[in-house]
């Protein structure tokens, strides 16, 4: 008997030219690569570096005949994750040296905001809470066994063009298991998590949704406000219970959510009608507003001063 496990891996983004579709290729492990072992390298979303042998695999038709296609399938010997987590940064002794240096900054936290998305002027309080929230705060867990979350989620909504998505897209690149997500093409089972039948090895498995391959990492959702009603419910969980509970088909599971969220999103109207209450302009059920830490209201108001400062950053 030796342990098997299947991976489907996936061209990053980064390597695509023009319009091209991201190309899928199936891995098959064996013995000391499988999980529980090898976890960290092999959990969804993770990029990897593979080596092994590439195999052809005959296709199964539904008749139960062998097609004469063939799939082609890389037999792993060796994987080499490509990405580090917060817990195994490597940090040698001159970047301690700095750390400490650092510290003994009164003006650390001063530096650390002016270094949140340099090229936004502006939004220092802002920039402030993006900080906290990648810093995150202290997961606490009492006797009796409740959890209390440590993450920070932030949501941002505002008029057009005051650099959202801008500030989102930064934010995404430099979080260690940073994701970026639009709302108008996320459905629940993409956020959350999914069940799909698994062909090659003949049942059901798990598939995880965008919070679940954050975990421990920061998530930004864009148009928040443009997703439907029954997607955005889904991630009620992962926000405060930080956890991902799927009951589909046979699959029984609860996936670590432990994510904190950036989310952005534009007013009913598209701006915010000066004559109306803010709150009645937010277009959000209470429950998912409530789950929110800290809510900014972000207006562009006709200001020449102010317009006139954030022109010539831009300029500079």
């Amino acid at each position: 008997m030796v342990d098997a496990q299947r991976l489907v891996i996936e061209e990053p983004p980064e390597a695509l030219v023009g319009g091209e579709q991201p190309r899928r290729m199936a891995v098959f492990l064996k013995e000391d690569l499988v999980e529980p072992m090898m976890e960290e390298k092999t959990t969804p979303g993770s990029k990897i570096k593979i080596l092994g042998i590439l195999k052809e695999v005959p296709v199964p038709l539904p008749s139960g005949a062998i097609s004469t296609r063939f799939d082609l399938a890389v037999e792993a010997n060796q994987l080499i994750p490509l990405e580090s987590t917060y817990e195994d940064l490597d940090i040698n002794e001159e970047d301690e040296r700095q750390i400490e240096e650092l510290s003994q900054d009164p003006e650390l936290f001063k530096k650390l905001r002016d270094s949140v998305a340099p090229s936004i002027w502006g939004y220092d309080e802002i920039k402030e809470s993006l900080v906290l929230q990648m810093f995150g705060g202290v997961r606490k867990v009492s006797p009796d066994g409740t959890v209390s979350r440590g993450d920070i989620h932030l949501f941002l909504m505002g008029d057009p063009g005051v650099a959202k998505s801008v500030t989102l897209k930064f934010i995404s690149n430099i979080a260690p298991k940073g994701r970026y997500i639009v709302g108008m093409a996320s459905s629940g089972a993409g956020i959350t998590a999914t069940v799909v039948k698994d062909e090659f090895l003949k049942g059901w498995s798990l598939e995880a949704g965008a919070m679940v391959l954050a975990n421990k990492g920061v998530i930004c959702i864009d148009e928040i406000e443009k997703m439907g009603a029954e997607d955005r419910s889904a991630m009620h969980e992962a926000l405060e219970q930080q956890t991902v509970t799927i009951s589909k088909a046979n699959v029984q599971a609860t996936l670590s959510a432990q994510t904190s969220v950036l989310a952005a999103g534009n007013p009913k109207f598209g701006r915010f009608e000066p004559t109306q209450p803010v709150a009645q302009q937010i277009d959000l059920p209470p429950a998912l507003i409530n789950r929110f830490d800290l809510i900014f209201i972000l207006r562009d108001l006709p200001n020449e001063k102010q317009d006139d400062a954030i022109a010539s950053h831009v300029l500079r």
